[in-house]
């Protein structure tokens, strides 16, 4: 099963896109969650 150049490159670009955004999402929630620490 042999996968085409650009649809391989676009895959790898989307799931580096996704884990990027995984990655975000989760600073965001621990920053959250430690500022809100940090004011009460």
């Amino acid at each position: 099963m042999m996968i085409p150049a650009r649809t391989a490159g676009r895959t790898i670009q989307y799931s580096a896109l996704s884990i990027c955004l995984f990655f975000s999402s989760i600073f965001l929630f621990i920053a959250r969650r430690f500022s809100s620490a940090r004011l009460s």
